[in-house]
C-alpha cells in the first residue's frame, strides 16, 4: 500500500515538522532558562535574607 505523494507534499510535511520541533524546542530552552532565572533570584534573595538574619 505504498502511495504516490507529490515531492512537493513531502517537502511541506518535512518543513512543518522541522518548524514544529525546532519551535517546540525553543519554547522548551526558553521555559528553562525562566525557570533557571527564578530559581538563581530566590536562592540570591533567601541568601541575602539569611544573611540579613545572622547579623
Amino acid at each position: 500500500m505504498i502511495m504516490v505523494i507529490p515531492a512537493s507534499f513531502w517537502n511541506l510535511a518535512f518543513t512543518f515538522l522541522i518548524g514544529f520541533f525546532f519551535g517546540l524546542t525553543g519554547l522548551c530552552v526558553l521555559f528553562g532558562i525562566v525557570v533557571l532565572l527564578a530559581i538563581a533570584a530566590e536562592s540570591a534573595a533567601a541568601k541575602a535574607r539569611i544573611d540579613r538574619e545572622r547579623r
